[in-house]
């Protein structure tokens, strides 16, 4: 988690904001002292550990899973890699579907 926080870190301009469910890795101390570390150019936000109706994240793998990789023959390990990148890759270009992710029927947030 901490080199993820690293990389994710490295050459922003502006602060950074993450929103990550609640799993304890994320809530570990190690992790507490690296954000910290950052002095403000990193702003961590904890979701439930688990409650997809609150984490945008589910709706992004549900999306990626029944409507790109579901559907795809995966010939190995570099190939589902490849797919998934790619899944990704096309669902960020969808600013639309983003933030529908962001809006169900009992949560809707506000920018």
């Amino acid at each position: 988690m901490c080199r993820f926080l690293d990389r994710l870190i490295v050459g922003a301009q502006r602060p950074v904001y993450l929103i990550l469910h609640g799993h304890p890795m994320h809530k570990s101390r190690k992790v507490t002292r690296r954000v910290a570390m950052y002095k403000g150019r990193l702003k961590v936000f904890l979701l439930p550990p688990y409650g997809p109706e609150l984490n945008p994240d589910e709706g992004v793998w549900r999306e990626v899973k029944a409507n790109r990789l579901g559907r795809a023959g995966i010939w190995g390990s570099a190939d589902l890699k490849s797919k998934t990148l790619g899944a990704l890759r096309h669902l960020a270009c969808r600013p639309d579907k983003i933030r529908a992710l962001f809006q169900t029927e009992t949560t809707v947030y506000v920018a």
